[in-house]
């Protein structure tokens, strides 16, 4: 049986303007009942947790004022495709045990340092089977050969602590629910709470009007319009455009929204439900008025959809589920999604990211009973590698100016917890360690617009901020190195390296 996160719901939600002695909150003189955990270290300067901040330090606006309580700080711890047309999947943890085996004349032809690292697809199970569990078992352990402890970085890991806590009441403690999206075009943040609101830079805050009062399941804003996507665990889908509510529809009776992925233009997107269906709607102008129009929608897998993510230029969907499982899909043609490879966990998948500066690099996350990020070829489903972090992931996000990942967790070990860490790729050494509290976990994460930050909500109902890239610049195709696939082949058909001298 998956791993079924435990989560709790309150019903008020605050933030504040903040002033020189209050704290940031959605709504004025509502006291929340959550204190913030502070974070602390011995080095970190006295003046951080003061009223007297000066400007510029930490980036932080000198009109903001921190939530953390006048307490001693604590120190920090650092397969081949098929082209049939969808059909819907009776149960994809049976079907990758069943049909998971050694392709060794791909490994080899694809110079993989060891032959168990692609999975390929068979129509028959292989006569003596045993059970699906078994299976599965016996497919993972091909894995778990390839698990690498993730490294220490020679240097002692930086410091990073939020510039920035807002104070949510009423944050839902759900792993499964994406409650927060930062606008690539107006720099605005919202928050699902028991209603969505809307927080700007300077401070101001406004809640959006909703038809009916329900439970506020994912946001999630285009990445280069003014829309945003709200889900419903009713399963409605309201479309909103600068604050104001634009349409609305009910995606299926007697289901809930899980999740919303944005396509790059900002017209259309996917809808992930809690039966394993994923629904591709887009968005239709009349003279005066918006409409949601569903175009397609095809069963990705048996049980929940906890995350989506889509390619550069959208014609590659990975849909993680609760069932333990991810689907690569071939869209190009959308009205007929063919299902290109199976990439088995141990927990349910909700971090998904494909690498900007390398676009046939994925990197999945799963939950407690799995706590590995993989790296996938995701055009030919190959397992590049896995790392044990040692905590459940609840976002990965790739780095676009520089060869890193930073990951969120969620539950970690109590002897060393953390909200977030930042890794190199692909050596994986660990570069920046956000600690925690043994009770403290991040729910998810979302960069900025400019990609040097990340926000996060926490499970002590707060937002906070932290400042992880410096620099500007972003890295193109052309920062490709080799070693990113770790195959010659691999990495020649992506177009890494020009050398051709071991060709014969």
């Amino acid at each position: 049986m998956p791993y079924t996160e435990q989560c709790s719901r309150s019903n008020h939600l605050n933030l504040l303007n903040h002033h020189a002695n209050q704290v940031d909150r959605f709504i004025p003189n509502l006291v929340s009942n959550v204190n913030f955990h502070g974070l602390t270290d011995s080095h970190v300067d006295d003046k951080f947790i003061t009223e007297e901040l000066e400007p510029g330090f930490l980036d932080r606006p000198p009109h903001f004022s921190s939530l953390r309580p006048q307490t001693p700080p604590l120190p920090t711890i650092r397969s081949p495709a098929t082209s049939d047309p969808p059909t819907p999947i009776s149960d994809i943890s049976s079907a990758v045990s069943k049909k998971g085996f050694e392709n060794k004349e791909v490994a080899q032809a694809l110079d993989m340092s060891s032959n168990t690292r692609v999975y390929g697809f068979q129509h028959k199970t292989p006569p003596g089977s045993r059970s699906p569990v078994a299976s599965l078992k016996d497919c993972m352990s091909q894995v778990t050969h390839h698990k690498q402890t993730v490294k220490q970085a020679k240097k002692f890991p930086q410091i990073t602590n939020p510039f920035r806590v807002l104070d949510a009441p009423g944050l839902r403690n759900d792993f499964y629910a994406n409650l927060i999206s930062w606008s690539k075009v107006t720099n605005k943040i919202a928050v699902g709470l028991d209603k969505v609101f809307i927080w700007a830079d300077d401070g101001q805050v406004a809640p959006l009007r909703s038809l009916l009062t329900e439970a506020i399941t994912c946001v999630s804003y285009a990445p280069c319009t003014t829309f945003l996507a709200v889900g419903t665990k009713a399963g409605r889908l309201y479309l909103y455009d600068n604050a104001s509510l634009i349409c609305s529809t009910v995606t299926k009776p007697n289901t809930s929204v899980c999740c919303i992925q944005w396509t790059n233009t900002g017209k259309e997107l996917f809808i992930g439900d809690d039966t394993g269906n994923v629904l591709y709607y887009e968005i239709k102008q009349t003279y005066c008025s918006y409409d949601l129009v569903m175009k397609n929608s095809w069963n990705c897998h048996q049980q929940q959809i906890c995350g989506i993510a889509l390619n550069a230029d959208n014609t590659q969907i990975t849909v993680g589920a609760n069932d333990n499982c991810c689907t690569v899909w071939d869209i190009e043609d959308i009205r007929t999604p063919k299902l290109k490879f199976m990439l088995p966990h141990f927990a349910a998948v909700k971090a998904i990211a494909y690498c900007p500066w390398a676009p046939s690099l994925l990197a999945t996350g799963a939950g407690s009973k799995d706590r590995m990020i993989r790296f996938w070829h995701s055009n030919s489903g190959t397992l590049l590698d896995a790392y044990n972090t040692k905590g459940q992931i609840t976002s990965i996000i790739w780095s676009v100016s520089s060869k890193q990942l930073l990951v969120s967790f969620g539950f970690t070990d109590f002897s060393s917890p953390l909200l977030m860490s930042v890794y190199s790729y692909p050596k994986m050494d660990i570069l920046i360690n956000v600690p925690a509290t043994c009770d403290l976990r991040v729910l998810s994460a979302v960069p900025s617009p400019d990609g040097k930050s990340v926000c996060v909500v926490a499970n002590d109902e707060t937002v906070r901020f932290y400042h992880i890239w410096g620099s500007k610049y972003s890295l193109t195709l052309s920062s490709q190195t080799e070693g990113v696939f770790g195959s010659t082949l691999l990495e020649l058909a992506e177009g890494v390296g020009t050398r051709t001298d071991n060709l014969r």
